[in-house]
């Protein structure tokens, strides 16, 4: 014999936890049948048209123009490769179609297409998206710091142009020119900087170009006009030419010679006492080592 108890179920009741707003009871409740209620509707002019009355429309307008088709082909979708199955793709998940943020007028870089190859490991297909993107990253870091873009060309190659300012760049840069302007300071631009850099590579060459000419004589010639009168010799002019007795003419007897400066003539520098102590110290050293030399050298004879 059970008990009653035990054979019944017990049903499980839903429990309320405090008291809950009826406003938004109401809401909710009316939200599930929002769309079933016969209401007036929100365009008085306007009426949606069923789907057949649409297809039943443009078949009569294809009738009219004679370019209705009674057998209509669907069309044939290109066969999948059975090799391609189940490779990562990242052209199904692009759903970004432009910038959404008002004031965004300079148009976005494309985003790159991501395609596993047919036998690529998918550590080796993260890793080669890691490098790409860190490449992007690095790119868009140097034309943020020069303020620069980079672009490639259809061969691949990169070059780069100077980032056209807009207005809130262009008031920063007249409000610093103006303070640097009160302090004497002249703000050069780049196409300035460029210029003067240009200049001063052409002079370098110029100049290296004409040292490493062989120079003839009869390129130091002066060429003198008829009739001209000379005063005096003609004077040489140095840069940072000091004149003194070394400079001039050993016929005077001034200048100190070369050969004149002989052993004698040298000064000895002046040692101290432990330096000369160690020279010593050297000196007897070097001596003992040469009496053991010739000692042995004359046993062994």
């Amino acid at each position: 014999f059970t008990s009653t108890r035990e054979m019944t179920k017990k049903v499980k009741s839903k429990k309320h936890h405090g008291t809950r707003d009826p406003e938004k009871q109401k809401k909710a409740r009316e939200a599930k049948f929002k769309l079933k209620i016969n209401n007036r509707p929100d365009k008085e002019d306007f009426q949606a048209i069923p789907k057949s009355l649409k297809i039943m429309m443009q078949g009569k307008e294809q009738v009219k123009s004679g370019t209705f088709n009674p057998n209509p082909k669907k069309k044939e979708k290109p066969p999948k490769n059975p090799d391609h199955k189940g490779l990562l793709d990242s052209t199904k998940h692009t759903t970004f179609e432009g910038p959404k943020q008002k004031g965004m007028n300079k148009p976005l870089k494309p985003i790159p297409v991501f395609k596993q190859n047919p036998g690529e490991h998918k550590r080796a297909f993260f890793y080669r998206m890691d490098t790409t993107i860190q490449s992007m990253k690095k790119r868009a870091a140097f034309e943020d710091k020069y303020k620069v873009d980079v672009q490639m060309d259809e061969t691949g190659k990169s070059k780069v142009v100077d980032r056209e300012k807009d207005e809130v760049e262009v008031e920063i840069e007249k409000k610093k020119d103006a303070k640097l302007a009160k302090k004497g300071i002249v703000r050069k631009s780049k196409e300035d900087k460029r210029v003067a850099r240009r200049e001063r590579e052409k002079n370098r060459k110029n100049k290296n170009r004409k040292s490493d000419q062989n120079l003839d004589f009869n390129d130091f010639q002066d060429n003198v006009s008829f009739g001209e009168t000379v005063d005096a010799p003609p004077t040489l002019k140095f840069k940072k030419f000091v004149k003194n007795a070394s400079s001039k003419p050993a016929a005077e007897g001034k200048a100190e010679l070369i050969l004149k400066k002989g052993v004698n003539g040298v000064k000895k520098a002046k040692l101290s006492m432990a330096q000369k102590v160690a020279v010593e110290k050297n000196r007897q050293h070097v001596v003992e080592m040469y009496r053991k030399k010739k000692a042995y050298a004359q046993q062994m004879a």
